[in-house]
């Protein structure tokens, strides 16, 4: 069932520098990494998902089908992760009681990752629900619109860890396994796509 105040706020802004190219284009599943998770929020219990451009926004755009997502635009993207979630907490509507901030380079999220959140979100009460690997909190991370001020107020480079960091106690961990799986240069992204087609 449809959760209709839970939004998906993907973080899709960068500028991939070390990747080389737009890594939010870079082929996976038969479709790009942006794509692909937009499509897995698209199927997950949340009732809207946005994602957020920044660099490379004109050409990324023409690659995406945006039917299943909304799409914002932060001109501030130099800035850094802190200016998508800014951008992307703005966009958002009143009805909106709680949003999961996600990025586009952890291939392996899933619907069913995006659920485990907004059901210990339902079942436990608490106003964070943060995924664990790799020994510590981490994204995708869901938050209460009780802290949409602070996610507003940050800058620079900060993400949402600060946020989790500074309210531990009102925090649930939800085990993500493979939320430690990243794609920031292109030898981690071949090492990752030869591993795929070994399983």
């Amino acid at each position: 069932m449809t959760n209709p105040s839970i939004a998906i706020i993907i973080l899709a802004a960068g500028a991939s520098r070390r990747m080389g190219l737009p890594k939010q284009l870079l082929p996976f599943k038969r479709k790009n990494l942006l794509q692909h998770a937009i499509d897995e929020a698209a199927k997950s219990k949340a009732s809207t998902v946005y994602f957020v451009l920044g660099a490379n926004a004109a050409e990324i755009q023409k690659s995406i089908g945006a039917e299943k997502a909304q799409l914002v635009l932060n001109e501030s993207w130099p800035e850094g992760m802190s200016s998508s979630i800014r951008a992307g907490i703005a966009a958002l509507p009143d009805t909106v009681g709680a949003a999961i901030i996600s990025l586009c380079d952890q291939p392996l999220v899933s619907s069913s990752v995006f659920d485990g959140l907004i059901d210990a979100f339902v079942s436990s009460g608490k106003p964070i629900i943060a995924s664990e690997y790799a020994g510590s909190p981490g994204v995708p991370v869901l938050f209460a619109r009780k802290h949409f001020a602070e996610l507003a107020a940050l800058r620079g480079d900060s993400g949402a860890r600060k946020v989790i960091e500074s309210h531990r106690q009102d925090t649930t961990l939800v085990g993500f396994t493979g939320g430690s799986v990243d794609l920031d240069t292109p030898e981690e992204y071949k090492k990752f796509i030869l591993r795929k087609l070994e399983e």
